[in-house]
């Protein structure tokens, strides 16, 4: 039974492995990317040449549901494979790869 439930509103790539999901709700960034859903991107081992990085998704209500538009935010270059990401209280992201062993602070505006 599918009764009570809502259909997918955002697609990706086959086999590109959607690892990690953060919502931004900080103020270092600009406004437009408050209440921006945030996808980290693993790339796939079955299918080459998936691009891996992460993906902004908008959301924008629609009645009961809403409508979700999917861009690249960072493209990662080939062997980069994101895991899943988060916003820490400094309002940066944070995203680990998992072949290289690092974790990346991904923040708005000049270094401090």
């Amino acid at each position: 039974g599918c009764e009570n439930t809502f259909p997918p509103i955002a697609f990706f790539e086959s086999h590109s492995s959607a690892d990690g999901v953060d919502i931004y709700n900080g103020e270092s960034f600009p406004a437009e990317y408050r209440g921006n859903v945030f996808v980290s991107i693993f790339g796939s081992w079955l299918k080459p040449g998936v691009q891996t990085g992460i993906q902004q998704v908008v959301l924008t209500p629609q009645g009961e549901t809403y409508n979700a538009e999917a861009a690249w935010f960072i493209r990662f270059p080939t062997g980069v494979m994101p895991l899943p990401l988060l916003f820490g209280p400094d309002d940066a992201m944070y995203v680990g790869a998992y072949i290289n062993d690092a974790i990346y602070r991904i923040s708005y505006g000049s270094p401090e």
